[in-house]
């Protein structure tokens, strides 16, 4: 449809539209509606995000222990009870209207608004090992800042190919009784990373190998299985954790249009206001940030990023 065509009206216009619906994204909704700003959130799957797969998190202040799905689901009841309108459907598209972005779905609704702000996180890139399945939350995480202090005083493996596989090595070198670190790359890219790597007596790195099998008795896995890419030899490692460390971010060919706002690692780039460097688009969460990975930063992003936008509306529309 000609964006010229496309009508504006009280049902599909919004001062604040969210992408995506983890903790950052539920945050902001929860602000944006309590601010008494018509506020909407997109998500193309169960409210919540990467939350609906960990199975504890240990390290949100005033929860002691709390499940990912149930945290998720407070986050959700509490954007609902504020206000915010949940809308499913995936984001194709977005451009500027008259001032306004448009918001194009898969769904073949167009929403509008007076600020943007993205919230679409991060994939966990899953692995295909022998043996893994059904090892989640058994041991094997995708989060070391959500589930490292299981690990404290254990032996872990961290299994990555970037620089988060570095820095999550490093992180559990300070919980963990001994950390090995697998990777099929040499992580040659990330010098600074591997010198403190090289120097910490807790971590041994295997750089060139691929995991091939991960073993256990069905509840907790206690070996990790390693194969050198050039020699093909095999080596057996025990550990009580394994750790993958292949995060990489959304799609974001919706924001095309917008392109500039993108970096080559494919994170939005934002000021200390979590502005982009589009007027009335904003980034949250880990889509904004190389790393740390956490979701107090997430929901720390949110409050910044509509305070933010409240300002930005009150100055650009009267």
């Amino acid at each position: 449809m000609p964006l010229e065509t496309l009508v504006m009206s009280d049902t599909n216009m919004f001062d604040i539209l969210i992408i995506g619906a983890g903790p950052a994204g539920l945050t902001a909704a929860i602000y944006g509606a309590k601010a008494g700003l018509k506020t909407a959130y997109i998500e193309q799957s169960t409210p919540g995000g990467k939350l609906i797969s960990i199975d504890r998190i240990n390290n949100l202040p005033g929860f002691e222990n709390i499940s990912g799905p149930d945290l998720a689901k407070r986050l959700y009841e509490q954007a609902t009870e504020a206000g915010a309108f949940y809308i499913s459907g995936k984001v194709v598209d977005v451009c500027d209207k008259k001032g306004y972005r448009a918001v194009f779905t898969d769904n073949g609704v167009t929403y509008f608004c007076r600020a943007l702000i993205v919230a679409s996180g991060i994939n966990d890139e899953k692995i295909d090992i022998k043996g893994a399945k059904g090892y989640a939350n058994k041991g094997l995480s995708y989060c070391t800042t959500c589930d490292g202090a299981l690990a404290k005083n254990k032996v872990v493996a961290i299994v990555g190919y970037n620089e988060q596989a570095i820095n999550d090595a490093l992180y559990m070198a300070n919980i963990a009784k001994r950390v090995f670190l697998i990777s099929k790359t040499d992580l040659s890219d990330f010098r600074a990373g591997l010198l403190k790597i090289n120097v910490n007596a807790k971590i041994k790195k295997y750089l060139q190998y691929n995991c091939v099998a991960i073993e256990g008795d069905g509840q907790v896995i206690n070996a990790i299985t390693i194969e050198s890419l050039f020699s093909k030899e095999q080596e057996k490692i025990a550990v009580d954790f394994i750790f993958i460390a292949n995060a990489k971010p959304q799609t974001l060919t919706y924001l095309s249009q917008y392109h500039d706002i993108v970096t080559n690692a494919g994170i939005i780039s934002v000021d200390a206001n979590k502005q982009t460097g589009a007027s009335g688009i904003y980034a949250i969460g880990d889509i904004s940030r190389n790393d740390p990975h956490q979701i107090m930063l997430a929901m720390g992003d949110a409050s910044v990023a509509v305070a933010a936008a409240i300002t930005y509306i009150r100055e650009n529309f009267k």
